[in-house]
């Protein structure tokens, strides 16, 4: 079957949104890997003003880079190609990224001070809970820890619930 040209238009405008969005990923990973030798402004700026947090958990639950082909198998995009995703358990690299870059600024005590968790917020981030199973921690053991400090957030109550 032959695309149109907008279909093909489109389907270019997705790649190059998701290829882009990774990069983005990838650069926001590396800020908060290296947060400590960043300007606490800057810190403050991707915690309070951006939401790095919040737009990372809502980014994990759209899953934008997996879809469905045509014959009904799931896919997933890495590095400009959509490809079949065989072990639905794997995690692609940009899903890595960004709960690596969570952990980092959110277990942080040093950064974690700059981000006020409100309920919306909390509401976001423990979204994130089904998907750290055991299967994904065995992956990426140094993920437990984030786990652990999600099911103590679901314990807490934010300032502005009660």
């Amino acid at each position: 079957s032959s695309v149109s040209p907008d279909e093909e238009v489109k389907r270019e405008e997705r790649r190059t949104a998701l290829v882009l969005g990774a990069r983005g990923v990838g650069i926001l990973q590396l800020l908060a890997t290296h947060r400590n030798k960043l300007a606490l402004c800057t810190v403050r700026r991707l915690l309070s003003t951006h939401d790095v947090p919040q737009l990372l958990a809502q980014l994990l639950n759209d899953n934008p880079w997996k879809t469905t082909a045509p014959d009904g198998q799931p896919q997933f995009f890495d590095n400009g190609v959509w490809m079949p995703q065989e072990d639905m358990n794997r995690l692609t690299q940009t899903e890595c990224q960004m709960l690596v870059t969570l952990h980092c600024l959110l277990l942080d005590r040093e950064t974690v001070a700059f981000y006020e968790l409100n309920s919306v917020r909390r509401g976001a981030l423990l979204k994130l809970r089904p998907l750290l199973r055991e299967e994904i921690l065995n992956q990426i053991p140094a993920l437990e820890g984030f786990a652990r400090w999600l099911a103590a957030l679901a314990m807490f109550v934010p300032q502005d619930a009660r």
